[in-house]
């Protein structure tokens, strides 16, 4: 779904970044608009949509989704909460397919239990693959239930093993706990003002 609601959003992101050093990262994802603070400088560098499951990445300028340090992702399953009707669940199932990956080094954590502007239910989680003196991948993911839909905010980071910093971390906490999930009204264009605060 490569289209100009991204093209544009984008585009709006940009100038907004230009004026202001804040982002408002906007997407219509089924039938929800999603809102996020997008940190400086990061840019969209893909989106996609197929059969029902939605993906849009940020990496830093400069980066790009084959070669990253640094990536959000943005995505949407639509009606995978019939399914799944607990973030905790879509969360421990993204974990497995860590723990998969990496079954000697990988680390989890539960941060809970969050509040999510128009999510029924959201959850966070922490995964870690990688052993000290190899290189990791952690992430950092908001499961978000909105109606029949499951959304996921994540901000994952490749590099040396090390234990996490709080003062890198936490940060990253508040960016993801900015998601807004929102009811398209109908007309309305990009960025989608009634879903920014």
């Amino acid at each position: 779904m490569r289209g100009c609601r991204f093209v544009v959003a984008c585009l709006l992101a940009t100038a907004t970044l230009v004026q202001a050093q804040e982002v408002t990262a906007t997407a219509q994802v089924y039938d929800r608009i999603t809102a996020f603070a997008l940190p400086e400088g990061f840019l969209g560098a893909y989106e996609n949509e197929d059969g029902g499951s939605y993906l849009l990445e940020f990496v830093p300028d400069g980066q790009s989704v084959e070669d990253w340090t640094q990536m959000i992702t943005l995505s949407g399953a639509e009606g995978l909460a019939l399914q799944m009707p607990a973030p905790l669940d879509v969360a421990a199932a993204i974990g497995a397919g860590f723990r998969d990956s990496c079954p000697e080094s990988y680390r989890g954590s539960d941060e809970g239990a969050q509040q999510v502007t128009g999510a029924d239910a959201a959850h966070l989680v922490m995964f870690s693959c990688g052993a000290a003196g190899a290189e990791t991948e952690s992430a950092l993911i908001l499961v978000a239930l909105s109606g029949a839909d499951v959304f996921t905010l994540q901000w994952a980071e490749r590099g040396a093993a090390m234990p996490p910093d709080p003062d890198v971390w936490l940060p990253r906490f508040e960016t993801l706990l900015s998601l807004r999930l929102c009811p398209v009204v109908a007309g309305e264009e990009p960025p989608y003002p009634s879903c920014n605060p």
